[in-house]
């Protein structure tokens, strides 16, 4: 393996040390909890609220923070803040109305959240009731691949590991693209 490689696999795994992903509900109405995430956000660390029903799985999330990362760091953003920019291509669309329509927080009773830094996490905890890992099943992951028309092929039957790795793939390709759209 290259010194390039390993810096990147260094970097990458720095990124990621402090991501939070949880499906989680609240008590709190969701107009509330927004609120409270944009005074808690700052340009740099930040939580990000999901409709539970529009995440493929935590990839299709990873994927949205990295590329939003790297629009900032190329002077591409379409946004001035971080979470936005992720909400984008999270919903691979490059208008906020329609990223905030597709993916945005829909119930207070379902929905993920993403953060970037575990203080921010931990100080949001407070207004969760309930939490757990964000582990979608094959099912549900098949119903996201209709909801965004991803291009899988099951021409013949995959095993649960290559229709997953198929996904990432073609969510790596779709969001990577979205970048492009206007």
């Amino acid at each position: 393996m290259s010194s390039l490689q390993l810096n990147f696999i260094d970097l990458k795994s720095k990124l990621l040390k402090n991501i939070i992903i949880k499906q989680v509900a609240s008590d709190i109405e969701i107009n509330d909890l927004l609120k409270i995430i944009k005074k808690m956000n700052t340009s740099n660390n930040f939580i990000q609220l999901f409709d539970a029903n529009a995440i493929i799985n935590k990839k299709h999330l990873i994927l949205a923070y990295l590329n939003a990362l790297n629009t900032f760091k190329e002077s591409q953003n379409t946004s001035q803040s971080l979470a936005i920019e992720m909400l984008l291509f999270t919903s691979m669309s490059r208008q906020i109305n329609t990223a905030i329509s597709l993916v945005g927080i829909k119930s207070k009773f379902n929905f993920i959240l993403f953060s970037n830094n575990l203080k921010k996490y931990e100080k949001f905890k407070h207004y969760i009731k309930k939490e757990k890992d964000f582990l979608p099943s094959l099912f549900y992951m098949k119903k996201c691949i209709k909801q965004y028309n991803l291009n899988i092929n099951e021409q013949r039957k995959l095993s649960n590991q290559e229709l997953q790795q198929q996904i990432n793939i073609e969510l790596f390709q779709r969001i990577t693209i979205s970048k492009f759209k206007k």
